[in-house]
């Protein structure tokens, strides 16, 4: 196991007293232990907001750190998934770094020691060092390995991912069950659609570098604060990005959750399987916000690839696309359509690439730092923009402009 965070001095001491106590649980469990490793100094600017809504800034020395682990094997059979059923379908957890089998997905919740039907909730799947795979439930778990308790595998895969933990990765679910929040599914897409739209998309992975994921923003607004002292704070949060609703957050919620309940259950990969299965939930929990969450984005992807293999079709048109104006010549664009709005952090903030399209089907692509929470895609507008780069993409000629400025919408 190798990944990597950004952590003070404070987090980081706590870090290597975690895996500390680790190793000697590792020790234990016959487990190669992990190593912490810190790989360069840097120095970052953080922000807090202060009672009152005063903004702090201020700089603080973290250290890039690795942790070098292993997950265990026993007995030649090694930990693959966890299964979890889900308002009748099956929730497929990996371990990092492994491939659960596709048939898993359509088999019974049964287990391959004790050949039993009944109802199960967990399921596991191993891997044995030639090739076999099997599937077995919790109660079994013991004799199939021959004498080890479920709670000795479980704290060996917990081992592997508990290293994950302490740095901030995904290890939801391998612990013990405990009851969870739920929140309706449209509710907490409108949030992630409002999140994305002002804030920009950032994964759980990305958040190990930001203040916060586009899931837990969106949590939080679904469930926002109750004493009074964050109120204020989440008030200011709330207001200084202005994060309301708007029209074209639920047209785009329903659009992509309709696209993902209709995932299919097979020839796809883990990700879209599972994502599949949690839009078809009709709720949402903690251990699936992530994956939810990541929807608006994956269906915005999915869009951009159909629109392109529309336009790889129409050959005469991506043919005679050119190039549009003067280079560093500032002019006037009438009539074009928004084709396209993607919001991500830059190093300016919020960033927005706006792609035109002019009526002869010219494009023109525009990297914008203001709001545009009056644009949407299907608007047709009249800009005034300076002619900042004549590209190529994909072999299709595009304009890039900047400093640009919408006059007037046509429609």
């Amino acid at each position: 196991m190798n990944d990597y965070v950004q952590l003070d001095s404070f987090d980081l001491n706590m870090l290597r007293e975690k895996i500390y106590l680790l190793n000697k649980k590792a020790k234990k469990l016959g487990c190669e232990p992990a190593t912490v490793e810190v790989l360069d100094e840097v120095v970052i600017e953080r922000s807090k907001i202060m009672p009152g809504g005063r903004v702090l800034k201020y700089n603080v020395p973290v250290f890039n750190v690795t942790v070098i682990g292993s997950t265990p094997k026993l007995a030649g059979w090694s930990l693959v998934a966890k299964i979890e059923e889900l308002e009748g379908e099956k929730l497929i957890k990996c371990v990092p770094g492994e491939t659960c089998p596709a048939y898993f997905r359509t088999n019974g919740l049964y287990c391959d020691h004790c050949n039993s039907a009944r109802r199960r909730k967990t399921v596991f799947v191993l891997k044995h060092e030639d090739g076999r795979y099997v599937q077995v439930g919790r109660q079994c778990i013991k004799d199939f390995l021959g004498g080890k308790s479920p709670e000795q595998l479980l704290a060996q895969a917990a081992w592997g991912f508990s290293v994950s933990g302490a740095l901030g990765g995904a290890s939801d679910g391998w612990g013990g069950g405990h009851h969870e929040d739920a929140i309706d599914m449209i509710e907490y897409l409108n949030a992630v659609a409002i999140c994305i739209r002002r804030l920009g998309w950032v994964s759980k992975a990305q958040a190990r570098f930001e203040d916060s994921s586009t899931s837990s923003d969106a949590w939080t607004l679904v469930r926002p604060p109750h004493n009074a002292e964050s109120i204020k704070m989440f008030d200011h949060w709330v207001e200084s990005n202005d994060l309301h609703h708007q029209e074209r957050d639920e047209k785009l919620v329903t659009e992509a959750l309709e696209w993902g309940k209709a995932l299919s259950t097979t020839g796809t990969d883990d990700y879209l399987y599972n994502l599949g299965v949690a839009c078809r939930a009709g709720f949402v929990l903690r251990s699936t916000s992530g994956i939810v969450a990541s929807l608006i984005s994956a269906y915005l992807r999915h869009m951009e690839r159909e629109e392109e293999i529309a336009q790889r079709k129409c050959e005469d048109a991506v043919k005679s696309r050119e190039w549009v104006g003067k280079l560093k010549v500032r002019r006037r664009f009438d009539k074009l359509t928004v084709k396209s709005m993607k919001s991500f952090e830059g190093d300016w903030g919020l960033t927005t690439l706006v792609v035109f399209e002019d009526e002869p089907g010219n494009l023109i692509k525009w990297f914008a730092t203001v709001n545009l929470d009056d644009l949407e895609p299907g608007d047709v507008v009249n800009i005034k923009a300076t002619v900042k780069k004549h590209g190529d993409y994909n072999g299709v000629k595009e304009t890039m402009v900047n400093r640009a400025k919408i006059l007037e919408k046509v429609a």
